[in-house]
């Protein structure tokens, strides 16, 4: 029996950076930004995932995380670095787990899994067409989940992806997006950058399906530690 893709319907987190961050939708400039000095940081964090984003927050950088929901990445962390660079300590905390590599593109930094079979992983499904019209994210970030589930037309496993309904901040922006012949991945870059949302993080988890390992994601919220710089 031909191997298909085990895409699944999916629920992504978006994160809150404070309203004041600055950050910049090209990936040039975020490259630069990456490369600022720090001189004495250190991390305490309950998880791989947490770890990213306290950094993402902490400096402000629009971030995407697809994280493989494991014991080891379950495990605390902690991180003290001397006359380092925000590259570097990005580096650091991906090299906690093997199989992770970052790289920066649409105005995003991405940190992924090499784990997951190119095939089996959602967020480089093609999307053909997806628009946001005065939307706040987390409604435009359902629309594209139903979009995923509609195109795979694949039953849920282990419960993922079912979310509650959805209620906006007071004050919250919208965005407006019309993209075509794109990847999820994209959209979700694309609602990032376009919001003060500036933070997507995916939770993969590892399950047996019939006689192949399906992946299927789900938000797995984490709570926040603590990070210090000078």
């Amino acid at each position: 029996m031909p191997k298909r893709a085990g895409l699944l319907l999916f629920l992504c987190q978006f994160l809150l950076l404070p309203p004041f961050a600055s950050c910049s939708a090209d990936s040039d400039a975020l490259q630069s930004e990456l490369g600022a000095p720090v001189h004495d940081y250190s991390l305490t964090a309950h998880n791989f995932a947490e770890g990213l984003i306290g950094v993402a927050t902490q400096f402000h950088v629009p971030m995407g995380i697809e994280w493989v929901n494991t014991p080891a990445a379950r495990t605390p962390l902690t991180l003290d670095l001397k006359d380092t660079t925000l590259r570097e300590i990005l580096d650091a905390i991906t090299r906690t787990q093997p199989g992770y590599e970052v790289r920066v593109g649409n105005g995003v930094v991405h940190v992924f899994s090499l784990n997951i079979p190119s095939n089996q992983n959602f967020l480089h499904l093609k999307v053909k067409r997806f628009e946001a019209h005065h939307d706040v994210v987390d409604m435009a970030e359902r629309r594209l989940r139903n979009l995923v589930q509609s195109n795979v037309g694949r039953p849920q496993l282990g419960g993922g992806g079912r979310g509650g309904s959805l209620a906006a901040n007071v004050g919250e922006t919208t965005v407006d997006l019309q993209l075509e012949g794109v990847t999820v991945e994209t959209v979700l870059d694309s609602l990032a950058t376009a919001s003060t949302k500036r933070i997507w993080v995916v939770n993969v988890r590892r399950q047996l399906y019939s006689d192949r390992n399906w992946f299927s994601s789900n938000l797995n919220p984490v709570e926040q530690g603590s990070s210090s710089r000078r």
